[in-house]
């Protein structure tokens, strides 16, 4: 239990900054792997959805708002992949480029769904 009240966002800054980058890859990798051992037998399935960024825009127009299509794993319970993309509507031709490569790294056919 945290005593003091929950952190920071200067606190988390000032932490992580004193940790080696390597150790945090380390930890990283083995996060990674413990969930890969421990998902091995679920199926895979992908969920992409598109969001507009609210607070990104700047100066009254002039900056858009960031427009983000994050893709979901159900098995792993993570966002794998995010892409960037210039509109809303963009978002559609940008799925089929995620799904080439998650299948050229996996090949294996997964399960995809939408939320657009």
């Amino acid at each position: 239990m945290l005593t003091g009240g929950i952190p920071s966002a200067q606190t988390y800054e000032r932490v992580i900054s004193v940790l080696e980058q390597n150790e945090i890859n380390k930890i990283c990798i083995e996060f990674s792997n413990i969930l890969t051992e421990a998902n091995k037998y679920k199926k895979e399935m992908y969920h992409f959805d598109g969001k507009i960024e609210k607070g990104s825009s700047r100066k009254e127009g002039e900056i858009k708002p960031l427009n983000v299509l994050n893709v979901y794993s159900s098995k792993y319970g993570i966002c794998i992949d995010q892409k960037m993309i210039e509109e809303k509507t963009n978002e559609i031709t940008a799925i089929p480029k995620i799904i080439e490569n998650h299948i050229k790294l996996n090949e294996q056919k997964e399960f995809v769904t939408e939320f657009v």
